[in-house]
């Protein structure tokens, strides 16, 4: 981009020619005729191409000019210029009583084009300044092209900056030797900046690309991606012949590469339809300057947008649970925890606390009052949870958490300051809705909405950490993924025996929940299942917790070993059978929730 002072628009030699010849005509009254016949086939207007401004009210009515004066339907073909050739320059005006004024925080010009549009230039005029953008640099294409030959179509975001009020005068130009492109759209306003393959190209004029049949490049991310408070959000589309085992998920590797030599090769776990990954580039490679994504067959890229950190500590930051690991704790905008949205389900909330302490004073009254077998819809006093310990990670669905702030209000109880801090933000954020007091009494006037919370804390250590973060991630997955829901509820209600679920519910008495609460359970039974990997599940509870249970209920022992010695398979064939509907569902399975992978080196 280059910003410079106007020149005024000034006619070229040949006008200066074509006023002599008229002068001399005008003695020629037959010849002055003919010219006037012609003259009216003159196009001063501009038929052939769409203009909106977008208002703050919607869109504004414009005159338009073609300054170049061509004929109808090749005003918008821009081509090289021969000597006294008139530029490609249009004018853009308000034809009623309201400004032309772009009010968005980011305006843009985002203009579609045709054609070739190598070595392109578009100038952009306002007042006294000017705005040069080159294509060259910025946008290389080298994609085939299809078998009809049909010219490819671009949709190019440039920042107006300080252009943002009208009229404007638009200049395209194209270098000699192009075969030239037709201007089809002209838009100013405040459609966000992506990129895009597909039919159309879509390019942010900030974010240098190049586009082949094998993979998109950026090649200088630190145009925007300038450090670790910036994020690359990747939609994508991938088929469903992809997923045909569990056992074989696929993959896509993303190429990061620095000036200085070094390269870091990221994972991305890909799932099932049209899905997304968040990507910030310098938490992988500091100092990353390009990121290469290659294109397979059955994936469908469909568009690549630029994020920076939230300023208000209240909205969360879109992150994959790989980088929640290791998000550094200097970039938190608040000392006593973090607030994130789920990548892989934006919907899902993460809290990251500084300590399970700051983690309690936020969850443990909720957890005693939605989960904790003895103490459900009750809500504890400070004195009575001195002493009671609730979990070191959580995960609330929006129905819970309606019920405890509903419960409160009628009761007039006095929550916390952190627990406050909880429900503004699961306001906030559509996990709860508010009623008037005209619609609902007190103690009704909280809804559930949509999503969920789920915790951890800094204070787990790294091996627990991971372990907590993948348990409460699958209740994330329970929440937001219905056949998967259906599935797990299916197979608790009718393919586990009487006897199985006994071991289960013996198991979630002891751990502290409600038993009798079927939610909960079939909730608790699948996270519990695909916490760790599939080929651990039948060690993991026919030994270990099988073990843990003798030792804590001596009196359940025989009936433990009655069932492990009666259904041999039950956890195999459980932890199989969950794990499938979780992979059908989500494209995850037990154990790596995780979308992005450190790869290999």
């Amino acid at each position: 981009m280059t910003i410079f002072s106007r020149t005024p628009f000034s006619r070229t030699p040949r006008d200066v020619r074509f006023l002599n010849i008229l002068l001399h005509i005008l003695v020629f009254p037959s010849v002055l005729a003919l010219l006037f016949l012609l003259l009216t086939g003159c196009n001063h207007s501009l038929e052939s191409l769409d203009v909106t401004v977008q208002g703050d009210q919607g869109e504004l009515p414009l005159k338009l000019r073609d300054l170049g004066r061509r004929p109808t339907g090749e005003e918008a073909l821009v081509g090289p210029l021969e000597e006294g050739d008139r530029p490609f320059r249009y004018r853009i005006e308000a034809a009623g009583d309201e400004p032309l004024f772009v009010a968005d925080p980011d305006p843009r010009l985002t203009v579609t084009v045709s054609g070739d549009i190598t070595g392109g230039e578009i100038l952009l005029f306002a007042g006294d300044e000017g705005l040069r953008y080159s294509f060259s640099g910025v946008l290389t294409d080298k994609r085939s092209l299809g078998d009809d030959g049909s010219p490819r179509r671009y949709r190019l975001s440039f920042p107006l900056a300080s252009l943002r009020s009208g009229p404007w005068e638009v200049e395209f130009r194209a270098p000699r030797g192009s075969r030239g492109y037709r201007v089809e759209e002209l838009l100013f306003g405040s459609k966000a900046p992506k990129i895009t393959l597909g039919e159309v190209l879509e390019a942010d004029m900030l974010l240098p690309l190049v586009a082949d049949d094998e993979a998109l490049v950026l090649p200088v991310t630190t145009r925007l991606v300038r450090d670790h408070t910036h994020s690359l959000e990747i939609r994508y589309r991938a088929e469903e012949k992809l997923f045909l085992d569990r056992r074989d998920r696929p993959r896509l590797n993303l190429l990061l590469e620095g000036s200085d030599g070094e390269s870091r090769t990221v994972q991305v776990q890909l799932r099932p339809g049209e899905r997304q990954i968040v990507l910030w580039p310098q938490r992988w490679l500091p100092r990353a300057e390009s990121l290469t994504i290659p294109l397979l067959d059955g994936v469908v890229l469909k568009e690549i947008r630029h994020h920076s950190l939230p300023e208000n500590p209240r909205e969360p930051i879109l992150i994959d649970l790989e980088e929640l690991q290791r998000w550094p704790r200097e970039l938190w905008r608040r000392d006593d925890f973090e607030l994130f949205s789920w990548s892989a389900y934006p919907r899902i909330l993460w809290m990251d606390h500084r300590s399970y302490q700051t983690q309690a004073r936020m969850f443990r009254r909720l957890a005693f009052f939605v989960e904790k077998r003895g103490y459900q819809g009750r809500l504890l006093s400070n004195q009575e949870l001195e002493d009671l310990h609730g979990w070191n990670a959580h995960n609330y669905r929006p129905e819970g958490l309606a019920d405890f702030f509903n419960a409160a209000e009628a009761s007039g109880f006095e929550l916390n300051s952190e627990e406050l801090v909880l429900r503004d933000i699961a306001h906030e954020q559509g996990l709860l809705i508010r009623q008037s007091s005209g619609d609902a009494p007190a103690g009704e006037r909280w809804l559930p909405g949509t999503g969920g919370v789920l915790s951890i804390s800094q204070e787990s250590v790294s091996p627990l950490r991971r372990l907590l973060t993948v348990h409460e991630a699958m209740h994330g997955v329970f929440y937001e993924e219905p056949e998967f829901r259906r599935a797990a509820y299916d197979y608790w209600d009718h393919r586990l025996s009487r006897r199985e679920r006994d071991f289960w519910q013996t198991f979630f008495s002891w751990m502290s929940y409600d038993p009798d609460d079927r939610y909960l359970m079939v909730n608790e039974f699948q996270a519990y299942l695909l916490q760790q990997g599939e080929r651990s599940a039948n060690w993991y509870f026919g030994t270990r917790i099988a073990e843990r249970i003798r030792r804590a209920l001596p009196n359940r022992a025989a009936a433990i070993d009655a069932i492990i010695r009666d259904y041999p398979r039950t956890f195999i064939d459980a932890a199989a059978a969950i794990n499938e509907a979780l992979f059908s569902a989500s494209g995850m399975v037990g154990g790596d929730p995780f979308c992005l992978l450190p790869g290999e080196e």
